[in-house]
């Protein structure tokens, strides 16, 4: 699970990919400067610390909550609890969070005020002022460890993944036991497109924390990125076996690693698997209706993946509730798109432009960008505007700025390329894909029919023979497979 969420990672990954929230990070040694004369307050404050540290989100918000009932004026609790609710999809609940932190920081010291006056910055995307606010942050506090992460955020956030690296290099030589640094250089390496020694960084996370879930999760994430399906199905059924408790209290981790999970088997083509393990999910954590990730994961990744309207629409209707405005629009075009109307998908899209500049919402810029483009893509390659879909694609991924988010929109414009009779410049970029993982199945069947219609048959045969090995026992008749069967009558 990466240190900081992006998500688009919605928590890792679709989570709601296109979010790019900075929250804010516990230091690993003592506050300084709280305001509270609470010694209970303060005791919950760090546990809640320690648990946010573990990516044990919802107890941490508990912690929190326990600080502001102990000291109702403790304005940095209602800070975390803010940082929890925005983890947990609650843009609404932090927003008040916030705003009741604000209030209260008049009576805090000035180290708690500017900090406050920085995260609400943060959250309202107010550039100017979040730049102000972290200059005096930087010019008063300089060798404060809070600090220092965030302008390793800002870094990040400016895809300057290289500084990003290098300033959590800096924090570990502060301060040796602030082990998710070891996390968050192992993603950005992952952004960088350096994946062995992003693996490199993670295994040492793991190493360092052996009892916390996270640690194994973001491991078997890169497994998936670079095509080691086998080993991350391993690595999180291990880490399953092995923490039943902590896996059991932690809902937040528990749902992500689940969904990772399911996600490996769909590389593999098990579908029906994957639902089985969302199922599982729901049982565990005695869901009533499956969670905005759980419904998200189903809608896109599964039933849309199947072209199955029917289902996607049954997933929809439990989405939208738990979406923002800009989140439902997102996932009705998708719906609308899948059942090609036309009329309603450009209608929506029309809508997410006009209000990325209209209203206050939660996301970067370049995030609208991001899923503007990618919608019009899918748009214009439902109706056979291949072209224009490969252009829109390439925009998504120049956008988004990070080589892992990326490999998606990619993939995309590459198809849209080969389906527009561009085969060579379709097949080397789908090449590329495949350098970084090459058991991407949906990219071996796609080179495979670029090559086959190119007349380069012994080049399609190769590839597509690696694609039916790896999909051996995949679920018949999904839509990779009968592609795969017309194309094998073909070639063979």
């Amino acid at each position: 699970m990466m240190g900081k969420p992006s998500r688009h990672r919605f928590p890792k990954q679709i989570w709601f990919g296109f979010l790019i929230l900075l929250l804010f990070f516990a230091n690993c040694q003592k506050p300084a400067q709280m305001t509270t004369q609470s010694e209970e307050a303060l005791l919950s404050l760090q546990q809640g610390d320690q648990l946010r540290l573990r990516f044990d989100l919802t107890n941490a918000l508990e912690a929190y909550q326990k600080a502001i009932r102990s000291d109702p004026q403790f304005a940095i609790a209602y800070l975390r609890s803010a940082d929890m609710q925005i983890s947990l999809g609650h843009a609404d609940s932090a927003k008040i969070y916030l705003t009741r932190a604000r209030e209260l920081s008049r009576h805090s010291s000035d180290y708690e005020r500017w900090i406050i006056q920085y995260a609400w910055a943060e959250f309202r995307q107010d550039n100017l002022l979040s730049q102000a606010t972290f200059d005096t942050l930087s010019r008063r506090f300089p060798n404060d460890l809070q600090v220092k992460q965030y302008w390793a955020y800002r870094q990040w956030n400016k895809n300057d993944f290289k500084g990003a690296i290098q300033t959590f290099q800096e924090i570990l030589k502060q301060q040796p036991n602030y082990i998710i640094a070891y996390n968050n250089i192992g993603y950005l390496y992952a952004k960088r497109g350096l994946l062995k020694e992003a693996l490199v960084y993670l295994k040492k996370y793991k190493d360092f924390a052996p009892d916390q879930l996270n640690p194994y999760d973001s491991v078997a994430e890169i497994y998936l990125l670079i095509g080691r399906y086998q080993e991350a199905i391993q690595i999180i059924e291990a880490a399953f076996s092995a923490k039943p408790d902590e896996l059991r209290h932690n809902r937040y981790l528990g749902t992500v690693m689940h969904l990772r999970l399911a996600e490996a088997y769909i590389r593999l083509g098990h579908y029906s698997k994957a639902l089985e393990i969302t199922q599982e999910l729901c049982d565990t954590y005695l869901m009533s209706q499956p969670v905005k990730q759980v419904a998200a994961f189903r809608f896109k990744q599964i039933f849309k993946s199947l072209h199955q309207p029917d289902k996607m629409k049954s997933e929809l209707d439990c989405l939208l509730p738990l979406c923002d405005d800009i989140e439902k629009l997102y996932y009705q075009c998708l719906y609308a798109i899948e059942n090609s109307d036309l009329p309603t998908a450009l209608y929506i899209i029309s809508s997410i432009q006009t209000k990325s500049k209209t209203e206050e919402v939660y996301y970067k810029k370049h995030a609208i960008l991001v899923m503007s483009a990618c919608l019009e893509g899918q748009l214009n390659y439902k109706n056979a505007m291949y072209q224009e879909a490969a252009d829109q694609f390439a925009l998504a991924a120049a956008t988004i700025g990070d080589t892992s988010l990326a490999i998606p929109y990619r993939f995309e414009q590459y198809q849209a390329l080969g389906q527009a009779g561009k085969y060579t410049q379709a097949i080397k970029g789908l090449s590329k894909l495949l350098s970084i993982n090459p058991n991407y199945a949906p990219a071996l069947l796609c080179i495979s029919e670029f090559y086959a219609v190119s007349g380069f048959k012994p080049e399609a045969r190769t590839y597509l023979a690696h694609f039916r090995t790896l999909w051996k026992d995949a679920d018949p008749d999904t839509p990779l497979m009968i592609r795969a069967d017309e194309l094998t009558r073909r070639l063979f």
